[in-house]
């Protein structure tokens, strides 16, 4: 499915008196949901005790 196709499905499932502004957020939101559950289909996934490690390394950083 193509992105412009992605973008059209999730805004056919919006209310139409949603705001231009509401509408951005779901979308933005609904295309980020599907884009990692891609990478995850492919296995570009962390580990749960990888993703913490990289956290504390990166709240030490700042």
């Amino acid at each position: 499915m193509s992105n412009r196709e992605k973008v059209i499905e999730a805004v056919s499932q919006l209310p139409e008196d949603l705001p231009v502004e509401e509408m951005l957020r779901e979308v933005e939101f609904v295309l980020g949901v599907r884009g990692a559950i891609e990478e995850a289909d492919r296995g570009e996934v962390v580990a749960a005790n990888e993703a913490r490690r990289l956290l504390r390394e990166w709240a030490n950083e700042s």
